[in-house]
C-alpha cells in the first residue's frame, strides 16, 4: 500500500486488512470504505457457528465505512487503492476494477 500498489480482496479476504498498520501509525482501514462477507451470508452458508469472529462486525468497527447489499449479490467497494468485494459473486467485479485501475 505504501509503495503505491493495490490492495484487493473478496469475501472473507478483507479480514487480512484488519491488522495492517501503516508506517504513520494509522490503521489501514481507519479512512477506508470496504465490504466483505456478511452475517446473513454466514447464516445462509451454515458457517455462523464455526467462525472465530464475524467479519461484517469487525469491518464495521474498524473501517471508516462498511457497506453491503442483499446476500449473494455482486457488490464492490472501491476506495482509492483498496478494492473489496462482498462475496464470491463479486470476484468478477473485483477483476474488472483491477483492470480499470491498471489501465489508468
Amino acid at each position: 500500500m505504501e509503495n503505491g500498489g493495490l490492495l484487493t480482496a473478496v469475501c472473507h479476504g478483507p479480514a487480512g486488512f484488519l491488522p495492517i498498520t501503516l508506517s504513520n501509525g494509522e490503521k489501514l482501514l481507519a479512512n477506508k470504505s470496504v465490504t466483505g462477507f456478511t452475517r446473513e451470508e454466514e447464516i445462509d452458508f451454515g458457517t455462523i457457528d464455526d467462525i472465530p469472529f464475524l467479519l461484517e462486525e469487525s469491518l464495521a468497527r474498524n473501517a471508516a465505512r462498511y457497506g453491503k447489499v442483499q446476500p449473494w449479490q455482486e457488490f464492490i467497494v472501491e476506495d482509492d487503492r483498496v478494492i473489496t468485494g462482498q462475496n464470491p459473486a463479486s470476484a468478477h467485479g473485483i477483476g474488472q476494477a483491477i483492470v480499470k485501475y491498471l489501465a489508468q
